[in-house]
């Protein structure tokens, strides 16, 4: 691949920065992920419930890192099948991940956390598909 020039690679790299950015920004019927996100987190703490979050592969890493700062400002943030996870309760927030499809441990977490009475928040990239959706009760839709 011949290298390229200065001019060439900044403007290769604002065509990368606008894609990625359009991810976030394109029109949607459906609310952004962030802002659901955000106002399930303060339900949950305003009802004093627990936040547990799950997912597969990376994005379990980052709802991993997402529980730890939650942690951080002070609210009670569990990863499933850490050692010291609580059993789920009707005051909880459960938040997983789907991805594009469903998963079975997400469907099974999903289905414990909903019959227990908790809120559940799917984050997704397929919001109308997928076996983790009939569990859900909130389902946030993540464009990709």
């Amino acid at each position: 691949m011949a290298e390229l020039n200065p001019t060439e690679s900044a403007l290769l790299a604002s065509k990368i920065c606008n894609q990625i950015s359009s991810v976030f920004t394109t029109k949607s019927p459906n609310p952004a992920a962030l802002d659901v996100l955000v106002q399930e987190i303060a339900d949950a703490a305003n009802r004093n419930g627990r936040v547990f979050v799950y997912g597969v592969d990376r994005e379990g890493l980052m709802l991993k890192v997402l529980s730890r700062r939650l942690f951080h400002l002070g609210l009670p943030a569990h990863y499933v099948f850490d050692k010291k996870t609580h059993p789920i309760c009707p005051s909880d927030l459960l938040i997983a991940s789907a991805g594009l499809r469903g998963f079975a441990t997400v469907d099974v977490i999903s289905r414990v956390a909903y019959s227990s009475g908790a809120q559940v928040l799917l984050l997704t990239t397929q919001p109308d598909s997928g076996s983790s959706t009939k569990y859900a009760t909130i389902v946030a839709y993540i464009p990709a």
